[in-house]
């Protein structure tokens, strides 16, 4: 491997953990504006990070990350967030399955993008540790496929899912 690459990927990876620093850091936030805005910050590294290194997957659901809070920064009306994040999961599952054949591990991802999208729709802690746990394991499969982002993914998903059990426990 060439220094160039090597560098490449190193600036990849920090990018990376760039952005999961800056959103795990929204999870404790209890302003609204500020919470979204790191979420955009950190999901938009996140994102970048996994086009890069061609993990779509992930980059696409940085994607739902941002524009959810988007709409929830402007104030969209609940039913068209509703819809906007259907056509979003149809618009990412068209490109992605354009791109990749579909895998176990793919239907995996799928799944907890479903569930993830029930949790902020229904606003229920038990679809997001659902979804938490669908994404570990896609996280641990991208990993293993070589993905170095993948590593984030798992810590980010790891601790995603333990906020929402300990959300899930203290109610």
């Amino acid at each position: 491997m060439s220094e160039t690459s090597t560098l490449k990927k190193n600036i990849l990876l920090a990018v990376g953990i760039i952005g999961l620093l800056v959103f795990t850091s929204a999870l404790p936030v209890n302003n609204f504006l500020c919470k979204n805005i790191l979420i955009i910050i950190g999901a938009s590294f996140l994102a970048v990070s996994s086009y890069l290194e061609k993990e779509y997957f992930f980059a696409s659901l940085e994607c739902v990350a941002i524009i959810n809070a988007l709409l929830l920064l402007f104030h969209v009306a609940v039913y068209l967030n509703t819809v906007i994040l259907i056509v979003l999961v149809l618009l990412i599952a068209f490109l992605i399955f354009q791109k990749q054949k579909i895998t176990a591990q793919l239907i995996i991802g799928f799944a907890g993008l479903i569930f993830l999208c029930l949790g902020i729709i229904f606003i229920q802690n038990i679809f997001m540790f659902i979804a938490g746990i669908l994404l570990i394991i896609y996280s641990y499969l991208s990993v293993r496929a070589g993905f170095k982002v993948g590593w984030i993914f798992l810590i980010l998903n790891i601790i995603f899912a333990a906020v929402a059990l300990m959300t899930l426990i203290h109610r």
